[in-house]
């Protein structure tokens, strides 16, 4: 069976093994569940090993959804049974919310000479962790023959080969799991001809992955035109990608060529296309599925070439649902869907990102261990544009100094904001995610009575037609 090992060294620092592990084997179960490890295993493997794992006398912590913070999961918080093996049974689906939960603990609370911890979590997301833990220390799949016919991750490792990798993972740096299948999807996209839709959180780098998928194409790599949906108005938005006549405004005193036109050949790369209002939406969809353009005005059409990538911070999918963004363009668009992580999501990556921005800004100095730990601990709802701009104000206020803890505190002390971590944070956080628990319920609630309308509907009409009937007839 496969376990994960999270282990405490003497330096402090999480170090982080697959175990293939067969209890059949007495020999081995001495090298497992000592102090200062913690291991996941999945049900299954569990249940079917319950017998042997209850030798090891493992006091039962219960049951824990996704909003779980390990330490007082665990008891270590009561003095009573803080000593004993730990067993704990996790209910979440969320890979990125229980892998924080993970890191904040080992980082923060757990030391080698605490007692053994095992987590009990469902088979996907164990999956999911040991895929990027795997890819993460090995370049090829066969020690694990049972991931041999995963088709994603023979796509992973076969990017990685690829000469051209080098170079897109200099610009989308990360270990994890997520990101290295974000990088090979833009080489996937790099060689097709079809539309791209680029989706993540502000601050990810959605418009990196844009400039490396053209930057990477063969065909449609130049020229390049982009624009932001959310910054123009409808009517010169529609100017900026349509073109217009002469005259057709006021101040049009020349014909525009626009973008789509422009870009003969090459690219135009969509920013926030969640923004577009659904009159462009419809002209937007008759031009990625036939390439006719017809400036404003106009009564001439023209055949372009052209590729589209689209770019949106926002939930597309429940646009949809909610519609607020067309189904037929969305299917369009989704052609090659590449998602970029937000940063809290894989915080594994946090000190590689750190370390390279610093490295750009100190010849001198290097981020401590201390400083490295702050930095995990936070969210990061800006994500990656976030960390380095702290980074930015770190060296433009202090100098060019080995930061530590206390300089991290400082920035946001003069920010006048609460360093992440105190009491007050965990409020904040926990309101942000009630403001968007009650909106996903309020739209929920709207769409659940759009479909009563729609359903009562033939009813409700069915009357009103026979109330007009007996007025005409009075009866």
């Amino acid at each position: 069976m496969l376990l994960i090992k999270y282990s405490r060294n003497q330096r402090s620092e999480t170090e982080t093994n697959l175990v293939d592990y067969e209890p059949a084997k007495p020999e081995s179960n001495q090298m497992l569940f000592k102090p200062g490890e913690l291991y996941l295993i999945s049900y299954p493997d569990y249940e079917q090993n319950a017998t042997w794992l209850k030798s090891y006398n493992f006091h039962d912590c219960g049951i824990k959804g996704s909003k779980i913070e390990l330490f007082r999961a665990l008891g270590f918080d009561r003095e009573n049974d803080r000593d004993k093996r730990k067993k704990l049974s996790v209910n979440t689906n969320s890979t990125g919310a229980f892998k924080r939960s993970i890191s904040a603990f080992l980082n923060n609370r757990y030391s080698m000479s605490d007692p053994c911890c095992l987590l009990v979590v469902n088979q996907q997301l164990l999956s999911d962790i040991s895929a990027g833990i795997y890819l993460k220390k090995n370049r090829k799949f066969d020690a694990h023959p049972g991931w041999r016919n995963d088709p994603v991750l023979q796509l992973i490792e076969e990017a990685e080969e690829n000469p051209a990798m080098e170079e897109i993972r200099e610009s989308l740096l990360g270990n994890s799991y997520d990101i290295r299948l974000a990088r090979t999807l833009i080489l996937k996209a790099a060689n097709s001809t079809e539309p791209v839709l680029i989706l993540g959180e502000s601050g990810t780098g959605k418009d990196v992955v844009a400039k490396q998928i053209v930057k990477h194409d063969k065909k449609f790599g130049n020229p390049f035109s982009s624009v932001n949906c959310a910054a123009l108005p409808d009517t010169l938005l529609e100017g900026e990608l349509f073109g217009y006549k002469k005259g057709i405004y006021t101040g049009a005193n020349i014909d525009k060529t626009g973008l789509f036109v422009a870009t003969e050949g090459g690219t135009v790369f969509l920013d926030e296309v969640g923004e577009l209002s659904p009159a462009n939406q419809a002209k937007l969809l008759l031009a990625v599925e036939s390439k006719i353009i017809r400036q404003i005005g106009s009564n001439v059409s023209t055949q372009a070439n052209f590729r589209i990538l689209a770019a949106t911070n926002r939930n597309i999918d429940h646009m949809v649902i909610q519609e607020q963004f067309r189904d037929d363009l969305l299917q369009r668009l989704n052609t090659i869907r590449i998602s970029i992580p937000p940063l809290r999501s894989h915080p594994e990556d946090i000190s590689l990102l750190a370390d390279h921005f610093w490295s750009k800004l100190s010849k001198k100095h290097k981020l401590s261990e201390e400083f490295h730990q702050q930095l995990k601990a936070y969210s990061w709802p800006g994500n990656v544009r976030e960390l380095k701009t702290f980074l930015n104000s770190v060296t433009d206020i202090f100098g060019d100094i080995s930061p530590g803890p206390e300089h991290f505190r400082a920035i946001w002390k003069m920010r006048a904001a609460t360093p992440p971590g105190t009491a007050r944070g965990a409020q904040q956080d926990a309101s942000k995610l009630l403001r968007l628990e009650s909106q996903l319920r309020l739209t929920n609630l709207q769409n659940i009575i759009r479909g009563i309308k729609v359903s009562a509907r033939p009813v409700l009409n069915g009357g009103q037609k026979l109330k007009s009937a007996k007025m005409l007839t009075g009866n």
